[in-house]
């Protein structure tokens, strides 16, 4: 009774009112007001602010030893990339080399850019190879803003606070609608609201990104106004430890329950994928938008919910523990809760769920007490260890087969459609086909800390799940199946992982540097860069009539001493004297161009 009147407060004071996320507020008024002083003092904005897209994109540099009044080359660099960002067209690259450079202005430091086009997107990247970093300071609002822009990239940045000082958001896209971000190989970090907030994305890709030490939370933001966010999509990310920093310290800060990623009510659909979630002081991941899928994940160690679904959607081969961060006692979280939308259908196929009965509380709930009728499907799944029963309130219905329900010490294992199961009426087929009750036999099991939950050998879990909807891999990147049968949880015991592809091969070559800035013809130079491949051969791949070379100008050289994948040693080829373009091609694409001047060779006496 204790565990259900926790759950019954926690519904009312969510219905009470919802909690609220970070807004802009007041800041959109202060923006337009700085934006006229700016005006006022300066002679007007730069002439690049927020253009079109131009027919010959440009890329610029920023440099900390470079200087605002210059033309912004390469040789040339800006100093400051809030202002850089403010004088580039629509579809320009802005590339910010290596160094520190502190952020303090409302405004003018922040970036700022342009909106681009789907052929030509504005880009903001950090220098290849060298991660630059955008450090805040005097309470500034964002290191970056893109709100009402479209067609942004933002690529191999580092945003933290600079050394410990007041500093609210890494980027913020929440503003006004946006529409196709791309977040690449960027580190948020140590902030004081959010890394990434967001109310009305529509097609956004955040990549390869590592958001820790937030205060408010690494992804998330208020609800939108115009349909909220749409084909959003988070793969191979880390997203933990928010709330464990403010403004200084350890934190907590005045936001209560800062998510790894949580965002209102939207269209959706929403994709999760290859995402570690863990410590952070609210839920793991908690989507309130429609058609939200969870794939190849771990969820570990949060304060509060592991995986919440309000609108309908899909957990497959992800692990869940460690919900109340490794504090036991009465607990109204669960590793995952799904309710909301009257006729949501929820999929949960594939799943690991470990709790601990110390913790006493629902491994796994749905729609307690609430009479909007919904659907469930829970297949192939393993929720272990719980000190309640798997809940499933009486207007849910549910379909489960091939699942493994383990409470320890206890007669009633599930309740669902209407009634209580208990162990002996699972083992004898009566929630479903196929359905266990049985201690799961993990690896190294663990609460707090991080665990392994593969099966050992002669766990009930081998061979027992179903080829049925089941993934063709596992949470490790291992094949389905690896024995007489599919295995239940998110691991398959004794799997071969697959081959993995190389990232880069189908990424083009990134040129970095000559040997020299002038050569005479028939010299040997050395082109240093990334993905060149590790041979000539291997970079051309399949492509027979596509030779991987590289062009000086438009004449392909045909003498080389080696080829690595960061360092080719070529012979420059026979041609007239001048300035040409010097670029390496692949199977994968041309790289961008360097500058070199052949000069006339030397003329004997």
């Amino acid at each position: 009774m204790t565990l259900r009147r926790t759950l019954r407060g926690r519904r009312r004071r969510a219905a009470d009112g919802a909690r609220s996320r970070p807004t802009r507020g007041s800041f959109v008024a202060l923006a337009a007001t700085t934006a006229v002083l700016t005006w006022c003092l300066f002679g007007g904005l730069p002439s690049g602010i927020a253009g079109p897209a131009t027919a010959a994109a440009a890329t610029y540099f920023v440099s900390p030893s470079g200087d605002d009044g210059a033309p912004g080359s390469r040789a040339r660099p800006w100093r400051s990339p809030g202002p850089a960002s403010k004088r580039l067209h629509g579809g320009d690259t802005l590339v910010i080399l290596r160094g520190r450079y502190v952020l303090r202005t409302f405004w003018y430091d922040m970036i700022t850019p342009p909106s681009g086009t789907a052929a030509a997107p504005t880009r903001i990247v950090g220098e290849a190879g060298q991660r630059p970093v955008l450090a805040g300071r005097d309470d500034l609002f964002a290191a970056v803003d893109v709100s009402g822009t479209s067609y942004v990239t933002l690529e191999n940045l580092e945003i933290t606070a600079d050394g410990g000082t007041r500093f609210r958001g890494g980027i913020d896209a929440a503003g006004d609608p946006v529409d196709h971000l791309v977040l690449r190989d960027l580190s948020i970090h140590h902030i004081d609201e959010m890394a990434l907030n967001i109310g009305d994305v529509r097609h956004l890709l955040v990549e390869r990104c590592r958001f820790s030490h937030c205060g408010f939370g690494c992804i998330g933001g208020p609800e939108g106004r115009h349909g909220g966010n749409r084909n959003v999509t988070v793969r191979d990310c880390y997203l933990g430890y928010s709330g464990h920093y403010y403004r200084g310290g350890p934190g907590p800060g005045s936001y209560d329950r800062p998510d790894g990623f949580g965002i209102e009510p939207s269209a959706g659909p929403i994709l999760i994928e290859d995402t570690v979630a863990e410590h952070n002081r609210g839920d793991g991941l908690d989507s309130k938008a429609a058609a939200t899928t969870i794939r190849c994940c771990t969820v570990a160690n949060n304060s509060c919910d592991g995986v919440k679904l309000w609108a309908g959607g899909r957990v497959e081969n992800t692990l869940i523990y460690g919900m109340g961060d490794g504090v036991g006692g009465a607990s109204p979280w669960a590793g995952i809760v799904m309710g909301g939308e009257p006729g949501a259908t929820f999929t949960i196929v594939n799943v690991t769920v470990h709790d601990d009965p110390a913790r006493h509380a629902y491994p796994v709930y749905m729609q307690y007490g609430e009479p909007e009728p919904m659907t469930v499907l829970i297949r192939n799944t393993l929720i272990a260890n719980g000190h309640g029963e798997v809940y499933l309130g009486d207007a849910v219905t549910a379909h489960i087969d091939h699942c493994d329900f383990h409470r320890p010490g206890a007669d009633v294992q599930v309740h669902a459609n209407g009634r209580d199961y208990t162990a002996a009426q699972l083992r004898a087929g009566a929630l479903g086909a196929g359905n266990l009750s049985a201690p799961p036999r993990f690896t190294r099991p663990a609460w707090g800390t991080r665990g392994d939950f593969r099966p050992r050998a002669g766990s009930p879990l081998i061979d027992a799940g179903t080829a049925n909807g089941a993934p063709a891999f596992d949470l490790a990147g291992g094949r389905r199946p690896a024995g007489a049968g599919f295995d239940i949880g998110a691991f398959e015991y004794g799997a071969e992982p697959a081959p993995q592809p190389d990232p880069d091969a189908a990424r083009p070559p990134r040129l970095r540097s000559l040997g020299a800035a002038r050569v005479r013809p028939g010299r040997w130079m050395t082109l240093r860069g990334i993905r060149f491949g590790r041979s000539r051969a291997a970079a051309a791949a399949s492509h027979a009539k596509r030779k991987a070379s590289v062009f000086f100008g438009s004449r392909r050289a045909h003498v080389y001493a080696s080829w690595r994948d960061g360092r080719i040693r070529v012979k420059v080829p026979l041609r007239p004297a001048g300035r040409v373009r010097v670029r390496v091609r692949t199977a994968a694409g041309r790289s961008n161009a360097i500058w070199l001047r052949i000069v006339p060779p030397l003329r004997r006496r």
